[in-house]
């Protein structure tokens, strides 16, 4: 399984999250058209991590909701931070944790809260998740 293949992996799942454009960490944007938006970014990685706990693979997933930064647009990310539900990334992830075949095993390991992201020269208001990947 390459870092590619995994993203697309995660991709595949994000997608059954209605409305959200996701990109996968080899079609990154230069800007970004449509909101809300899923980016796909490899995180941390671990080598020989056979013997222990430690996921192969770490991924990061930004959601950028808008570029507004108002305390009253944090609730058009409330729904992708929930455990379950139409718009839970943890739902989407756990819906198949092999990510599309992708991976042996995958889970959602934490939200990192909500924060501001820049891309493409503008600031959007947004939230983090991280996934652990096991090939």
């Amino acid at each position: 399984m390459s870092l590619k293949t995994i993203g697309n992996g995660i991709k595949t799942r994000l997608e059954t999250i209605s409305g959200l454009k996701v990109y996968a960490p080899i079609e990154l944007p230069d800007s970004i058209n449509q909101l809300p938006a899923a980016l796909i970014l490899p995180g941390e990685t671990s080598y020989d991590a056979t013997f222990d706990d430690k996921a192969d693979y770490r991924f990061r997933i930004i959601i950028v909701a808008t570029k507004q930064d108002a305390p009253s647009a944090l609730n058009r990310l409330l729904d992708y931070i929930e455990l379950t539900g139409t718009y839970s990334v943890k739902g989407a992830i756990d819906g198949d944790s092999t990510l599309n075949a992708s991976a042996d095993d995958s889970r959602v390991s934490r939200n990192l809260g909500f924060g501001v992201t820049n891309w493409g020269g503008y600031t959007y208001l947004s939230t983090e998740f991280e996934i652990l990947v096991w090939k």
